[in-house]
């Protein structure tokens, strides 16, 4: 009995190749495409857009909702955002003008301001007695001690006074009282003399 030679696999015959690449068209339609990877915007940018220009940061959040919306996003974020920072922005604002406001608005007081007396300033002793139009006075003490003086030295000879200043410290209205006066001698030497005044016009130094 003769067997049938197999027919299914002939070694003697070459092996099928297989086509080169893009021998096979492409499917119906073309390649799927791929999906690019979408960027969630910034926050950012609204805090920014908000504090320069206040209510119309709303714009800026619009915008960004809008963008996340369209790619699946959440939007609240961006109003949240926006709703936050013009809080922040009226509450600094203000709490510069309560400051503003707190400070006082008054001028200064000035000379000016002041009312004007007929009292000389020369004759305004400490405690603010006003002196009367005929009283003695630090200018007349000033000048009775350089031209009336008769001060002298320890040797006995007169020791000439070339300029003196003084300053009422206790008077009354007469301007009867205590004064006090630096005295400038001829010879360079300077003292401070402790001078009263009385009724008549008569001063002498006290220690």
């Amino acid at each position: 009995m003769t067997t049938p030679p197999n027919t299914q696999y002939d070694p003697t015959v070459a092996y099928p190749q297989q086509p080169p690449m893009g021998a096979f068209p492409p499917p119906q339609g073309g390649y799927p495409s791929v999906p690019q990877q979408f960027k969630v915007p910034g926050i950012g940018p609204v805090i920014a857009f908000t504090a320069v220009f206040g209510i119309f940061g709303a714009i800026s959040a619009a915008r960004r909702s809008g963008k996340a919306k369209r790619a699946g996003f959440p939007t609240n974020k961006y109003w949240v955002t926006f709703g936050i920072t013009v809080a922040v922005v009226w509450a600094v604002a203000g709490l510069i003008a309560a400051m503003g406001a707190g400070r006082s608005t008054t001028p200064p007081v000035t000379s000016a301001a002041v009312p004007a007396t007929q009292v000389v300033a020369d004759q305004a002793p400490a405690g603010g007695v006003e002196l009367a139009a005929d009283a003695f006075t630090a200018a007349w003490l000033q000048e009775d001690v350089v031209g009336n003086s008769d001060f002298k030295t320890v040797d006995g000879e007169v020791a000439e006074v070339a300029a003196a200043t003084c300053s009422a410290v206790q008077v009354d209205t007469m301007g009867v009282g205590s004064y006090q006066c630096v005295i400038d001698f001829a010879s360079g030497e300077r003292q401070s003399q402790n001078i009263n005044v009385d009724a008549s016009g008569a001063w002498v130094t006290v220690a």
